[in-house]
């Protein structure tokens, strides 16, 4: 193909460092990508930089990436592939609490010599760069922590240098083999990507374990995509296959997209993990950014939608078992004179909008109202007591509201559960994320919600541990997104309008339903999003699944819902561009302690059907007007 495509690509590999640990796949890493690129998805020779071992320092890397980013404009696609060692710096102090010490190592690596090594916030600042609209894939072999029980530093023979082995995948691959003892470390020796700093290789691991027990702030927002060989607390492995060392990570990613070139990152993290979860490699492989449906390598062509991979429980399609383990606080009383005052305001506000109609019938045929709820099994018809709190200021909108003609339900709190939470064998990665949460939800907290640390087991409140296999499993998400299309798909194939209320985590269901729909161009719109104690306010969801400031294509406006003490909830208005951003509501029905209140009332307050401020004065207030 011509150069002229707007197809770039800068790839950096290193087995030869000037004086710490070498490897042995990097170079043969690159080769691959190199290969991939212009014989399968179309490269030109000319547009594909290469540096290698002594060639990958600052000076030549910063180089290079000008070069990379020259000339690109809206539509062109780069890539950045780096593979070598990884490493961090250890805060001593402990004062580092964004997590922003991670390093990538170049040939000549000192850590007492910052301009030998690459830190994740240099990269970050380089990657800012970038010109609006241009597609950047950022691919990195390496890690930046390691656990040193698995590893084995092995003196060289003979002046050879000294190598570091993860013991044991290099026993598994050598069992596997039918070989054991010296003989498995000098043929079969797996190496992980990781350059320890001198203070864990003398012992001093009280940094280190700070380090690891301090959750991370994971408030970047991500403008590119970002795949990467492993977790954070895991090692990228430098291994025999096939004959010769590659990088596990580059050589089953370059497998995979010769099989498929337009392949999705959902099936790529699906090949992925299939390849690298198990041993001998033990790595989860990472995809950070924003995802489409589509190809991952699309020149002009559309996404393709998602179906439910097999694996996923209950991933078929229906409704809800009709139990429910969440529950609605119980209304407040009122006294005759309250109830009257009510009553007198409730007639205020159907005379203000007496231009409409007492009877919706002829607009209910082609206006329809979608609920979209969040974790915790929710019953066959979970929305009728949301919509009868809003029915007496509809004035009839959607007709009786009868249910899947008038009104509907997303459902998929089935799909995920705690047997499937169990199931999934990523607890570690999984209670990592969920201390992240914990963590910004309880940085956030300013007196007006009791200890957020009581959502963190089941049944204190919202619990977010099921929404977190969303977040981390490909299948589970793609099986929950499907839940979404069978609802919203017809309706706007038909050229329907609708509203949409989420709530909670099903508030990230359909934003980024909404998103990958938009590619279908269909002839329907959303008049109103409703988005209500949104998940969309964590920078650790919005890190995770790579959302950034784009409102839907079929959204007209939407609207941003938050009470007293939902630590779920909170503004959007920073980060997405809502309509109106309604904040800091007093939590209808709950009681104010000592504490704040509770998180679990007040991130279920808005459905009350006392909450007139919610029902009332937001939710028919705009779904009424023009």
């Amino acid at each position: 193909m011509d150069s002229v495509m707007g197809k770039k690509a800068l790839l950096c590999g290193i087995n030869d460092y000037k004086s710490v640990l070498d490897l042995k796949g990097c170079v043969a890493d690159v080769h691959n990508m190199q290969n991939l690129l212009q014989h399968t998805l179309g490269f030109h020779p000319n547009d594909i930089t290469v540096l290698l071992n002594q060639d990958v320092t600052r000076k030549k890397l910063r180089s290079a990436w000008k070069s990379l980013m020259s000339g690109a404009t809206e539509g062109d696609t780069l890539l950045f592939h780096f593979s070598g060692h990884g490493t961090f710096k250890v805060d001593e102090e402990g004062e580092d609490d964004d997590g922003n010490d991670e390093m990538f190592c170049l040939w000549d690596m000192d850590f007492n010599n910052p301009k030998t090594y690459l830190l994740d916030d240099d990269l970050d600042k380089w990657i800012k760069e970038k010109p609006d609209g241009v597609k950047l894939i950022v691919v990195t072999d390496c890690c930046h922590s390691g656990t040193i029980t698995r590893m084995l530093l092995m003196p060289g023979s003979f002046g050879a240098e000294p190598k570091l082995v993860d013991v044991e995948a290099t026993e598994f691959l050598a069992n596997d083999r039918g070989l054991g003892g010296v003989r498995a470390i000098e043929n079969f020796a797996i190496t992980p990507r990781f350059l320890p700093p001198p203070e864990l290789l003398l012992g001093n691991s009280r940094a280190i374990d700070r380090r690891r027990k301090r959750p991370r702030a994971l408030a970047r927002e991500y403008d590119h995509l970002h795949l990467a060989a492993c977790r954070d607390d895991q090692t990228a492995k430098d291994a025999p296959i096939n004959t010769q060392y590659n990088g596990a990570f580059t050589y089953h990613f370059c497998q995979a997209v010769r099989s498929n070139p337009e392949i999705t990152t959902f099936e790529l993290q699906s090949k992925l993990d299939a390849a690298l979860v198990g041993n001998p490699y033990a790595q989860n492989p990472q995809i950070h950014g924003a995802p489409s449906s589509g190809p991952l390598f699309a020149w002009d062509r559309g996404p393709r939608v998602q179906t439910p991979e097999a694996d996923v429980p209950g991933a078929t399609t229906g409704t809800a078992p009709d139990q429910s383990t969440s529950t609605q606080p119980t209304p407040i009383g009122t006294s005759n004179r309250d109830m009257l005052i009510q009553t007198l305001r409730d007639v205020a506000f159907l005379l203000r909008n007496e231009s409409a109609p007492a009877s919706r019938d002829v607009d209910s045929e082609t206006r329809k109202l979608v609920y979209v709820h969040g974790i915790d099994e929710h019953p066959g018809d979970y929305s009728l007591p949301w919509f009868q709190a809003m029915t007496p200021f509809l004035g009839g909108l959607y007709g009786a509201g009868n249910l899947n003609q008038s009104r509907f339900g997303v459902h998929w709190s089935n799909l995920v559960n705690a047997r499937a939470f169990a199931s999934t064998g990523d607890h570690d990665q999984m209670e990592s994320f969920r201390l992240q949460m914990m963590y910004e939800i309880e940085q956030r907290n300013e007196g007006y919600g009791a200890d957020p640390r009581s959502i963190g087991s089941r049944g204190g409140g919202p619990q977010f541990d099921d929404f977190l296999l969303y977040l981390l499993r490909p299948s589970v998400r793609s099986a929950i997104l499907q839940r979404f299309y069978e609802v919203v798909r017809p309706r706007l194939s038909a050229g329907e309008t609708i509203d949409l209320i989420t709530h909670s985590w099903g508030t990230v269901v359909a934003y980024e339903g909404l998103l990958q729909l938009d590619a279908e161009h269909l002839p329907g719109k959303v008049k109103n999003l409703f988005t209500v104690g949104s998940a969309l306010s964590i920078s650790t969801v919005r890190w995770k699944l790579g959302l950034r400031n784009v409102k839907p294509q079929s959204v007209q406006r939407w609207f941003n819902v938050a009470a007293k003490g939902d630590g779920i909830g909170g503004s959007l208005k920073a980060y997405f561009p809502v309509t109106e951003d309604y904040q800091q509501l007093e939590p209808t029905g709950c009681e104010r302690g000592w504490l704040g209140y509770s998180l679990g009332c007040a991130h279920s307050s808005y459905f009350n059907p006392n909450n007139l401020v919610v029902n009332r004065d937001i939710f028919a207030k705009h779904l009424l007007e023009a």
